[in-house]
């Protein structure tokens, strides 16, 4: 069984604590069963484990990660993904390039239909695809996500849809996740 979002508390205290299990399981969905960090102080990885899961289904189908496991119309179809944050400390020395790398990179991607600026994230910020680049203060955050974010459910339900990644939907997570992630960030230098 998940446990609830708001009793899970965050492994990390560092850079990673800015963004709490409870504000990822809000912009996403109501499960999020871990979150982990790797890295240095120049150079870190957040990442949270986000799964559904039905809780009855649970008890009599241990069935697999993702939806794997017997297909039937009993079975529970869960959304699952991961959520990464990659933190990187450019110092006063890096800010200047990565200025300039930042600028380059949302200009490469300024003719790809999902492109949007972010306003009001950090100091320059976009997200394109399952991306999102944020550049605040003296960091660099890149955020990405890989799985399923609608969909999902039990199989016999009226209205079911296999899981998927919607890219307007993740959009609109990063868009609230990235403001309160900064705001984190900003407390814990």
């Amino acid at each position: 069984m998940a446990k609830d979002p708001s009793t899970v508390a965050p492994v990390d205290s560092g850079v990673c604590g800015a963004l709490s299990i409870s504000d990822v399981a809000s912009a996403f969905f109501p499960s999020v069963t871990e979150v982990s960090s790797s890295g240095d102080a120049d150079d870190t990885i957040c990442t949270w484990t986000i799964r559904d899961e039905d809780r009855q289904a649970a008890e009599v189908s241990r069935g697999g990660y993702c939806g794997g496991g017997e297909i039937t119309p009993a079975v529970f179809v869960p959304r699952c993904g991961e959520l990464r944050i990659h933190v990187s400390d450019l110092g006063d020395s890096g800010r200047q390039d990565h200025e300039t790398w930042f600028d380059n990179r949302s200009e490469s991607y300024d003719h790809h239909s999902s492109f949007r600026r972010l306003a009001g994230v950090g100091d320059r910020a976009f997200v394109v695809g399952d991306q999102a680049h944020v550049l605040t203060g003296d960091h660099l955050l890149e955020l990405d996500y890989w799985g399923e974010n609608i969909g999902g459910g039990r199989r016999d339900a009226s209205g079911f849809r296999e899981p998927s990644l919607d890219e307007a939907t993740l959009r609109k997570s990063f868009v609230r996740l990235a403001p309160i992630f900064v705001s984190g960030l900003s407390t814990r230098d």
